[in-house]
């Protein structure tokens, strides 16, 4: 979450600085909302400034010019995530969590990129109007309550932050396969990679993530393709069945394998109109009793054919 980190970088380098000196740092109100208004009109000027080459060739020279004439910031998600979370502490308080901040997205239609795009998609991002000197007053304002909770005082004029060593969080690491818990646990998902669906990129082929009861994926290496398997010992004359899907104007080929013998083969093609799903079935009744490995396959490197996302949902045995 960027918006407590908003509220202290602009003391960052001066109490880093301080802390060799003292162990309380003293700071003027004023100066410290002053401080945060300039975060905010700078990460907006740096980014109007580089537009031109976000996505594209470095530029090579200082830049100093603004691509055009601006009478007001556009909205992006450069800053519009710290705007909603500056309103969602405004709410919520300083202890918001992970639930809170989601519900300020949704209503406030926050997230435009990868998988931020993907936990507001379908939503429109309402009109904003905000102004950086009521930015920095309200982020300034939850700056405050964060530091009274963690021993600071705030005075009528005065800040007083105690100084005290940084401490290092443990890493959160998450794994791609780790979405196999909410969509189906009897299934594993290998070989699975990050993306970027749309997001104002174009050429980005797809990417892996969850919508409800749909499993997207896109493979992180398109040669060795990418692969969800289950092993389990069959009893009766069971059928794999499931419905695979694809975007308009993309393919991907779908093989499924029982151990090592190939039961099924096809290229998912989308034509135009949307999502297009096609419901498939494998007849399982000759490996009847025994213990089998199933492995779906979905490889993007069809001939003549731009390659997309798979889809999947509604897997089951019966």
């Amino acid at each position: 979450m960027r918006t407590p980190r908003i509220a202290f970088i602009a003391l960052s380098v001066f109490l880093i600085v301080a802390a060799h000196f003292s162990t309380t740092i003293q700071l003027n109100r004023v100066e410290y909302e002053d401080r945060v208004r300039a975060v905010w009109t700078a990460q907006i000027i740096a980014v109007l400034l580089a537009w031109p080459h976000e996505h594209q060739v470095a530029s090579s020279v200082w830049l100093e010019k603004f691509p055009k004439p601006y009478k007001a910031a556009p909205v992006d998600d450069d800053w519009y995530y710290e705007m909603c979370a500056v309103r969602a502490f405004e709410r919520y308080g300083i202890g918001l969590n992970v639930q809170q901040l989601g519900q300020q997205w949704r209503e406030n239609g926050c997230g435009s990129w990868g998988s931020s795009e993907q936990a507001r998609l379908n939503l429109e991002t309402p009109p904003v109007n905000e102004s950086i000197s009521e930015l920095a007053k309200r982020t300034t304002a939850v700056g405050e309550k964060i530091i009274a909770a963690n021993g600071g005082k705030i005075g009528a004029d005065k800040i007083s932050i105690p100084v005290r060593p940084p401490i290092t969080q443990p890493a959160e690491h998450f794994k791609l396969a780790d979405l196999m818990q909410y969509w189906n646990s009897d299934w594993k998902l290998e070989r699975a990679g990050f993306g970027g669906a749309g997001g104002g990129m174009g050429g980005i082929r797809g990417i892996t993530y969850l919508d409800g009861d749909v499993l997207a994926t896109y493979p992180r290496d398109e040669v060795r393709g990418l692969v969800l398997r289950r092993t389990l010992k069959l009893s009766g004359n069971l059928t794999l069945t499931f419905q695979a899907g694809v975007d308009p104007g993309r393919a991907w080929e779908l093989n499924v394998y029982t151990n090592n013998k190939q039961m099924f083969k096809s290229v998912i093609t989308g034509a135009d109109g949307g999502r297009q799903w096609r419901k498939v079935k494998v007849d399982l009744s000759e490996f009847a009793g025994k213990t089998v490995t199933l492995r779906l396959y979905q490889r993007v490197l069809v001939p003549n054919q731009t390659p997309g996302n798979a889809y999947w949902k509604a897997i089951e045995l019966k």
